[in-house]
């Protein structure tokens, strides 16, 4: 600003975020690329798992609808019929 050119500004304000960056004990060696991986790592993961258990719970869905198609030919057995069935196998 007045008188000073924008480079020394720049170098100004680049003195000034490091020494906040060191008072406040920030990582120097990090870049905030490193943080926002720390972020990303967990979500992929849950992203994988999420996709997993959506194709099994799609897999259970299958398996519940042919057992349900061989099921439909079946019918209800009624008390009297069902005893005799089990006394004649013992």
């Amino acid at each position: 600003m007045y008188g000073t050119t924008s480079e020394q500004r720049l170098a100004q304000d680049c003195r000034l975020n490091l020494a906040f960056m060191w008072i406040s004990r920030h990582a120097l060696d990090k870049t905030p690329l490193d943080d926002i991986r720390k972020f990303g790592d967990p979500l992929e993961k849950t992203q994988k798992k999420l996709a997993e258990v959506s194709s099994t719970l799609g897999n259970a869905a299958d398996k519940s609808r042919t057992i349900e198609k061989n099921l439909k030919c079946v019918q209800e057995v009624p008390e009297s019929a069902g005893k005799r069935l089990f006394d004649a196998a013992e």
